[in-house]
């Protein structure tokens, strides 16, 4: 409990000091005219020493995250907590409150093979070790075993997405041997090469606007499949008359603003300076 009352505090003292910060730079001509300037001197002072104060909590903090395996579990287990009840409410998926998993996505028809497909997910999570020798050890295995296993079953037709959270870092690929010859956690970010993304159901001719977050522009990444999407829409809080269908165009306007159209077998892969179209 001590540690939970230690970031509570962390974070309440950040927010006040922004505040503080917004309002000194907001009113700093009037305060100038009223406040004498030594008044004015021990405040920026006092001001200083405490954006100092947080800065080191901000680092010790994290340091206690890091380094403690029971500060680490039970930070994230009580943000899970939260985003749990949240999301039960408004009926979406969560991701494991763990650092580091990997994840098998199916995109999948059973026995008829229907037009309607189904999402399956396989969670293997890595538990936190301070020790990254070990860890790496750890990862390496886990993706080994994917890439052996492989089991069908009553699949008649299916679309696979393999995942690896490190961290803060989102690793996405098609195949598993994509995930394991990118199993390292040397990953080069790269900049975002899409100014806007579209998802348009052609059943309905509904769209919703996709936004890719800073930490899957990752070079080798493959995004934007069947796969991605649907999984997407099953993490996130939409409106009712968005649904998922393979029947869909994404229309993208890249860097250049060129317009491009992904159909629902093909995918994006992020390069070093821009992307490539590939089909699965």
């Amino acid at each position: 409990m001590f540690f939970l009352f230690l970031f509570s505090g962390v974070f309440g003292s950040i927010m006040i000091y922004r505040l503080s910060a917004s309002i000194m730079s907001k009113h700093q001509f009037e305060l100038g005219l009223v406040i004498p300037e030594t008044v004015q001197e021990m405040a920026i002072k006092l001001f200083s020493v405490y954006n100092q104060i947080i800065a080191e909590s901000e680092l010790y903090c994290n340091k206690l995250y890091n380094d403690y395996e029971v500060v680490h579990n039970v930070s994230n287990y009580c943000y899970y907590i939260v985003n749990k009840l949240f999301s039960a409410y408004h009926q979406y998926k969560i991701e494991p409150p763990e650092q580091i998993w990997i994840n098998h996505t199916i995109l999948y028809n059973i026995i008829d093979c229907s037009k309607h497909r189904k999402l399956a997910e396989f969670y293997d999570v890595i538990a936190h070790n301070p020790n990254q020798d070990m860890l790496k050890a750890v990862i390496y295995n886990k993706v080994s075993k994917i890439v052996k296993h492989r089991n069908n079953n009553n699949i008649c037709s299916h679309q696979n997405l393999f995942i690896m959270k490190f961290n803060n870092i989102y690793i996405y690929k098609t195949s598993s041997e994509g995930l394991y010859n990118m199993q390292h956690t040397d990953f080069t970010a790269v900049s975002n090469p899409f100014f806007s993304i579209e998802y348009k159901n052609l059943d309905t001719q509904k769209t919703i606007d996709i936004d890719l977050p800073k930490n899957i522009c990752i070079e080798g990444n493959e995004i934007l499949s069947n796969v991605f999407i649907m999984r997407l829409f099953a993490y996130k809080q939409m409106n009712e008359d968005i649904c998922f269908t393979m029947n869909y165009r994404i229309h993208i306007t890249d860097e250049n603003f060129d317009e491009i159209i992904i159909n629902p077998h093909e995918y994006i892969l992020l390069t070093k300076d821009s992307y490539a179209i590939k089909n699965e």
